[in-house]
C-alpha cells in the first residue's frame, strides 16, 4: 500500500482520537448526510477494526468516525476467529478497505479471565487463546499488548487477505485504548 494512503487513514483516526479526548462529538449534520449517501452509493471503509466486545470500548467514538468509515467486528479479547476473518475478508476484498487495526484496551477482562486462569466455561476458548498469547506473562498492560501483537500475527497469517498483504495492498497493525484516559496508542 502507498505509504502516503496509510498515513492519512492514521492521521484520521489520530485526528478523531484527539477529537474524542476532547469531548468533540460527530456533527449530527454530517451523520445524516452520510447516512443517506451510504444508503445510495454504498459503504467504502477505509479501515477495519476488530476490536473487543467490551461496551466502553466503542471504536466509533473513539476515533470519532462517522456512518459508512470504518468497518468494525468485536469479540471478547478483539480475537479474530474464522468468521470474523471472513468479515475482515470481504472488507478488504469486496469494499476495498486498506488498514486493519487491532483494537485492544486496559481493564480486558478476556484478558484477565486468561491471566489469571480456570476461566468461566462461557469464555474457556476465548481464555486459551488468549493464553496462548500471553504466555506466563502477568503483568496486565503487559498481557493485553501481546493479546494484541497475537491478533495482528493471526491477521497476517489469514489466507484469506495474506496476497493483499504480501502485495502491500492492506496493512495491519495494532492500537492499544485506554479505559482511563481515553487515549489510542498505535503500536
Amino acid at each position: 500500500m502507498k505509504i502516503d494512503s496509510l498515513n492519512s487513514i492514521l492521521l484520521r483516526l489520530k485526528r478523531g482520537n484527539e477529537a474524542f479526548l476532547k469531548g468533540q462529538s460527530v456533527d449530527f449534520e454530517k451523520l445524516h448526510k452520510q447516512r443517506r449517501q451510504t444508503a445510495r452509493e454504498g459503504q467504502m471503509p477505509d479501515v477495519v477494526v476488530i476490536g473487543c466486545a467490551d461496551s466502553r470500548v466503542s471504536p466509533e467514538l473513539i476515533f470519532n468516525a462517522g456512518i459508512g468509515e470504518m468497518f468494525v467486528i468485536r469479540t471478547a479479547g478483539n480475537l479474530a476467529g474464522e468468521l470474523q476473518m471472513e468479515s475482515v475478508a470481504y472488507a478488504v476484498n469486496a469494499l476495498g478497505t486498506k488498514l486493519i487495526v487491532i483494537l485492544g484496551h486496559s481493564s480486558c477482562g478476556a484478558v484477565q479471565a486468561a491471566k489469571v486462569g480456570n476461566p468461566p466455561d462461557y469464555l474457556k476458548g476465548t481464555a486459551e487463546r488468549i493464553q496462548s498469547a500471553i504466555g506466563g506473562e502477568t503483568d496486565d498492560k503487559s498481557c493485553e499488548l501481546k493479546n494484541i501483537e497475537y491478533g495482528v500475527k493471526k491477521v497476517l497469517e489469514s489466507e484469506l487477505i495474506k496476497e493483499k498483504v504480501d502485495k502491500s495492498e492492506v496493512a495491519v497493525i495494532g492500537a492499544y485504548y485506554c479505559l482511563e484516559t481515553g487515549a489510542v496508542e498505535f503500536l
